[in-house]
C-alpha cells in the first residue's frame, strides 16, 4: 500500500483488512506456533518483554505490505492510554514530526492482539527516524 492510500485510515478505528507479504505471514504463523507449543500467548510474550513502560513503540516485528519507504510501527500500551498519547510520547522520543505520520487502531474484529491495547503507526523513512527507533528498540 503507498502512502497516499494509507493516509485516508489516519486517526480512525481502521476497519480495513491490511495484509501481510506472503513471507511476513509465514514468520508471524511460525511465531505464534512456537509460542502455542511453550504455552504462552502472543498477548504474554509482548507482556513479558515490554512491560516496563507504560507506552512501548518499536518497530512492527510482522509488518503490513506497505511500500518500501513506510516504516511500520506499533505502540504497545500497558495502561488504557489514548492515540493523542501516544502520538505525543512519539513526538518526544523524535519518532515523529507534526504532519509525517499515519496514526491509528484497528477495528476490535481486524485486532490479531486482543489483550493489549495497540496503535499502528506508519513514517516516512528517514535517517533521523531509523536512530530514534533503534534507540526505544534496545528499551
Amino acid at each position: 500500500m503507498q502512502w497516499n492510500n494509507l493516509k485516508k485510515f489516519h486517526l480512525y478505528n481502521s476497519s480495513y483488512a491490511f495484509e501481510r507479504t506472503d513471507e511476513v505471514n509465514k514468520n508471524y504463523s511460525e511465531y505464534k506456533s512456537r509460542l502455542s507449543k511453550e504455552g504462552v500467548s502472543v498477548a504474554d510474550d509482548i507482556k513479558s518483554r515490554f512491560i516496563k513502560e507504560r507506552i512501548v513503540v518499536r518497530k512492527n516485528d510482522f509488518p503490513y505490505n506497505l511500500s518500501f519507504e513506510i516504516t511500520h510501527l506499533v505502540a504497545w500500551t500497558f495502561e488504557d492510554v489514548l492515540l493523542e498519547e501516544v502520538i505525543e510520547e512519539l513526538k518526544k522520543l523524535g519518532m515523529i514530526e507534526i504532519e509525517d505520520f499515519i496514526a491509528f487502531q484497528n477495528s476490535p474484529d481486524l485486532r490479531t492482539v486482543q489483550d493489549i491495547k495497540h496503535y499502528h503507526i506508519f513514517v516516512k523513512n528517514d535517517i533521523h527516524l531509523m536512530k530514534a527507533i533503534s534507540m526505544s528498540s534496545k528499551n
